[in-house]
């Protein structure tokens, strides 16, 4: 499936990248626990998505 303008762009300006990056990218929801050590406290990003490369349709 090709990339759809139209339907990304509203979802780019409405913020919702997760939605984006699933549906439109065709990237898988990340669902690893990430720590990152900074300085005294470990900080704990959250993962929207798991990149795995880019489609070709």
């Amino acid at each position: 499936m090709p990339f759809d303008f139209q339907r990304a762009r509203p979802l780019l300006h409405s913020g919702d990248l997760a939605k984006l990056f699933v549906e439109e990218l065709g990237c898988e929801v990340c669902r690893q626990k990430l720590t990152l050590p900074a300085g005294v406290r470990d900080e704990k990003p959250v993962a929207l998505v798991l990149s795995l490369g880019i489609r070709k349709d």
